[in-house]
């Protein structure tokens, strides 16, 4: 755990030097990924806000979240970004979009695919996706 907070404290004083004005939390898209992380990914925390273990990882012994730089413009840009994934089945790296969240690839799965996330994973995503919709934006 100490080689990823010193990573993650490296790469945070980094990017409050520079102009992002926001680094993004992103978790692993696998059936490893812990029912905090997964919640947490695809957030956006202000970076002067940011304080390694608290509000960016590592969250707990073990975390495998990273921090990156986020800009709109790196959204909106030229070219098709992605990030990586990996099959629960067949354990497969894949490519999804890169603006998708654990929430948005958990939900492309089909139920055998579902079913290979422990209960507290399941548990956590299934309420928030149940909450995404009864929350009409």
């Amino acid at each position: 755990m100490y080689d990823s907070i010193n990573n993650n404290v490296r790469s945070l004083y980094e990017l409050q030097k520079s102009s992002f004005e926001y680094v993004q939390i992103l978790g692993t898209l696998d059936t490893c990924a812990c029912p905090q992380c997964a919640l947490l990914d695809g957030a956006l925390i202000k970076t002067r806000d940011a304080v390694v273990g608290k509000t960016v990882p590592p969250f707990h012994e073990g975390c495998r979240c990273c921090i990156v730089a986020f800009s709109v413009e790196m959204y909106n840009g030229e070219g098709e970004k992605t990030r990586f994934a990996r099959d629960p089945l067949t354990r497969q790296g894949y490519k999804v979009p890169a603006q998708w969240t654990f929430l948005d690839w958990y939900s492309s799965l089909s139920d055998n695919q579902r079913s290979y996330f422990s209960p507290e994973v399941c548990a956590a995503i299934e309420s928030q996706l149940k909450l995404r919709k009864d929350i009409k934006l």
